[in-house]
């Protein structure tokens, strides 16, 4: 006897919640996908005195305020250190056609000989503005070491250290010679100003058209300006006391109000995702330069 059954009927809020479930996914997936990841990596047989160049590379769609990289790597590498990292974000294109490229760059040193390993690194970011997870694994990396090559010292003298030594010997006597005759050179002593000016511009190069990067640096030369300059402490202060401090100083009020105003932004802007065009470092450099160069 065969017993006839009714398929379980869906309700609409479970059909609803399901759907919903569904292009959450493929939103999130579509997010994923839509930044591309490669690594290279420029040897996988060294020497043990000899250095190698690992690379890490993220390509999207847009402009580099597109994704925000939450927090810094944190690769581990096995029988290798870091003596050298940089990162960069570069963008070419404008509207539909811009196209981003972030590299992450490290310059490794063997520590032993043998197998050294560079293990899988976490990216996690946010797409913005709707803020979107994803996450990229890197590949592991193997690498051959060899062992370090050992160089027996010779028990004769070498004569071309000798000769150096002579070189060194008159080199040093001519030098000291012409000290005594100059009265010797006296250092330059940089001004507050000076100092803050060459600081700008160091600030400007590193950071290139990352504004969050400016931005911080921003803050901590302009703090430590004003500390020097004008014995004013504004890390931790409120707009209002640093306001209140500033007007005791020589400058007019639109200066102080100048000075207030970058280092509150600059305060605020190091700690969340700073949003500008390309062109603000730019415009935000030359009134900081054209500030500095009025006092």
């Amino acid at each position: 006897m065969k017993i006839k059954t009714k398929p379980p009927k869906l309700s609409p809020a479970l059909f609803i919640f399901a759907a919903l479930l569904s292009i959450i996914f493929l939103i999130s997936h579509a997010t994923v996908q839509a930044i591309g990841l490669s690594q290279s990596i420029n040897k996988t047989e060294m020497k043990f005195e000899d250095s190698l160049v690992f690379e890490i590379r993220l390509e999207w769609d847009g402009s580099q305020f597109a994704y925000l990289f939450e927090g810094p790597l944190n690769p581990y590498f096995d029988r290798l250190r870091v003596s050298n990292f940089s990162s960069s974000i570069n963008s070419t294109g404008t509207g539909d056609k811009e196209k981003t490229i972030k590299k992450f760059s490290y310059t490794l040193l063997p520590t032993s000989s043998g197998t050294a390993k560079i293990e899988p690194i976490l990216i996690s970011f946010m797409s913005m503005p709707d803020s979107g997870r994803g996450q990229f694994l890197t590949e592991p990396v193997l690498i051959n070491v060899a062992d370090p090559v050992f160089v027996e010292e010779s028990e004769s003298f070498p004569l071309w250290l000798l000769a150096v030594g002579g070189f060194l010997l008159i080199g040093g006597v001519s030098v000291a010679f012409f000290l005594i005759k100059s009265g010797g050179k006296k250092e330059e002593v940089l001004t507050p100003v000076q100092i803050a000016l060459q600081e700008l511009a160091k600030v400007k190069e590193d950071s290139g058209t990352d504004f969050k990067n400016f931005q911080s640096g921003v803050y901590r030369l302009l703090t430590k300006f004003s500390k020097e300059n004008y014995q004013i402490e504004t890390t931790g202060k409120y707009e209002a006391e640093i306001e209140t401090a500033f007007a005791d100083t020589n400058l007019d009020e639109t200066r102080q109000r100048q000075i207030k105003d970058w280092i509150i932004r600059a305060g605020e802007d190091k700690f969340r995702p700073a949003v500008a065009s390309v062109g603000e470092t730019v415009r935000l450099e030359n009134e900081i330069r054209t500030f500095l160069k009025s006092i």
